[in-house]
């Protein structure tokens, strides 16, 4: 089953669409859980699925189907595992094969099962995210493009 919102990410290849997602959440969200009393695990679960839902839009579709998988209930023994060996695999990502990015996502699968990890995870998250947001802009403001150029 194809599903548009990648296809049309895809087509359009659109930086400015990226940068409108990740500047979006520059606004620091959690800072607000606090004064709202309660509704913060609401805001860190919908935080999560929108990382999730980030990685999802960049992979392979059958990556993808592994991932959501992953997520189901009925998954969870399966996802303990897959998610240590991930973050092993981010540990150890000076090696050929092994790279940083299964480190979060390893993070993000098993914050899944452990609500402690939750919010730490989500602030981690935002704080790359936004170093990367300025990072890209520092590039675009001295090379005028998103990358730089070789």
């Amino acid at each position: 089953m194809a599903r548009p919102q990648r296809q049309i990410i895809q087509l359009a290849n659109s930086r400015e669409l990226y940068l409108f997602e990740a500047l979006s959440y520059r606004r620091r969200p959690w800072r607000n859980e606090y004064e709202a009393g309660g509704a913060g695990m609401a805001t860190t679960k919908a935080q999560l699925n929108r990382y999730f839902g980030m990685i999802d839009r960049r992979v392979p579709i059958r990556v993808s189907q592994a991932i959501r998988w992953l997520r189901k209930p009925s998954s969870f023994g399966v996802r303990v595992v897959v998610a240590l060996l991930l973050i092993l695999g981010g540990i150890f990502s000076f090696l050929p094969i092994l790279g940083v990015w299964m480190l979060p996502l390893g993070l993000l699968l098993i914050a899944q099962d452990v609500p402690l990890l939750q919010k730490p995870l989500v602030r981690c998250l935002a704080w790359v995210e936004a170093k990367w947001v300025w990072l890209k802009l520092k590039w675009r403001d001295r090379y005028g493009s998103i990358a730089p150029h070789h």
